[in-house]
């Protein structure tokens, strides 16, 4: 029995060298070539046992932006141009009267100017700023803006600021919403503002400086300092 199982031992030793099958075969037992890595279930794959060491990161394409373009508020400088007339009237357009000036009436809030609207008895100052580069923070519904300006009467006089700020769709044509101050009179510089965030479809932002002649022979209604900033 001890021989007969020698022999078999024997045996099945040259069996396995003659087909390279033995503990010296250091090579693959799988062929890859006949794997159809389209039945293969890729969400089983533990990634956490990868070896990013051995990821070859030459072959990536950086000119790809992978990135996730998340919606985000923007925080702005003044928006308004020319807001303390320090350039004439450049920027504004005259929508009532026709007499609007850089005056000094009274000392300026800042600066060495501050609007005047001259002897209208009705007077309107505008300026349209775009902030269509923030739809996708006003439609999403973050991002703020704020107005600030600063008015004043002439001595004892009745006539009053009113300072408003339209928020306008595309076309200009629909106010979605706005901030309206009234008819204010102070005798002091006074600030007036707001802090709100911009309806959705908000494309333009429209602020009007309107002024009423209440007495006197001058519309002595005066603005200055005026600012329009974005907020998260």
């Amino acid at each position: 029995m001890r021989f007969a199982y020698g022999v078999t031992f024997a045996l099945l030793l040259m069996a396995c060298a003659r087909t390279g099958f033995g503990p010296e075969d250091r090579g693959p037992l799988i062929d890859s070539s006949v794997i159809d890595s389209s039945v293969i279930d890729s969400s089983v794959i533990d990634s956490s046992v990868i070896d990013s060491s051995v990821i070859d990161s030459s072959v990536i394409d950086s000119s790809t932006d992978y990135s996730v373009d998340s919606a985000h508020a923007h925080t702005t400088g003044n928006l308004v141009l020319n807001g303390g007339c320090e350039e004439g009237l450049s920027n504004w357009t005259q929508v009532t009267g026709t007499n609007w000036s850089c005056g000094a009436e009274v000392s300026p809030q800042e600066g060495a100017h501050h609007f005047f609207a001259g002897v209208d008895l009705l007077a309107e100052l505008a300026q349209v700023v775009s902030v269509t580069e923030m739809a996708t923070a006003i439609d999403t519904g973050i991002q703020r803006f704020r107005v600030e300006a600063f008015v004043q009467r002439f001595g004892q006089d009745l006539d009053t600021s009113r300072v408003v700020l339209e928020y306008l769709d595309s076309t200009k044509a629909l106010i979605l919403d706005a901030y309206d101050s009234g008819d204010v009179n102070f005798a002091v510089w006074t600030l007036l503002s707001d802090t709100r965030f911009a309806p959705v479809g908000t494309r333009h932002l429209r602020l009007r400086l309107v002024a009423v002649r209440g007495s006197g022979s001058d519309n002595d209604g005066y603005f200055d300092n005026l600012s329009l900033t974005g907020l998260p």
